[in-house]
């Protein structure tokens, strides 16, 4: 079932589930290496008709000698329109040698980096910071031990601690 065609929304709902334990493609005629995968999972809400329809694009990355796919998002989390547009942002990179993944991890980070610095982040990480239960391990193992009716004896052989019990 791999072919050209012109992709529509009514055709992608339209899509029939694949084989049991097979996949097919569509390629789309408007956007060169641009199409959709289909997998064998069933829409239960939509009787005979496929579940898991992803965006791929085929073609060869900066750094591969080989034409390789990478997935572009799943339908209908994202439209066909959002999709043939991200696929033509990614050749455009290409087309400069940038690799896309590598492109959307960095502004990923720096999204990241920029939503970190803000006051509200910075409030936030005090406030946890100053509600953290403190940990006192000297005065909390000791008194613990006491409780129980053991005896502490603090021996100093590699920092370790030794506690024997008064029961035998």
């Amino acid at each position: 079932m791999a072919g050209k065609r012109h992709l529509s929304d009514r055709l992608l709902r339209s899509l029939a589930p694949a084989k049991l334990g097979e996949r097919y493609e569509l390629r789309d005629s408007i956007v060169p290496g641009f199409g959709v995968r289909v997998n064998d999972e069933r829409d239960p809400s939509r009787p005979g008709k496929a579940a898991h329809i992803s965006f791929t694009l085929y073609t060869r990355y900066p750094g591969s000698s080989a034409p390789t796919r990478r997935a572009l998002g799943r339908y209908p989390a994202l439209s066909l329109e959002q999709a043939r547009a991200k696929a033509a942002q990614w050749r455009e990179l290409i087309a400069k040698g940038i690799d896309p993944a590598i492109e959307e991890e960095r502004a990923r980070l720096a999204e990241r980096r920029k939503r970190a610095n803000t006051f509200g982040a910075v409030a936030e990480a005090t406030r946890y910071r100053l509600n953290a239960p403190v940990v006192r391990l000297r005065a909390t193992s000791a008194a613990n031990s006491c409780r129980s009716g053991a005896t502490v004896q603090s021996l100093r052989l590699h920092r370790t601690m030794f506690v024997r019990s008064s029961r035998r």
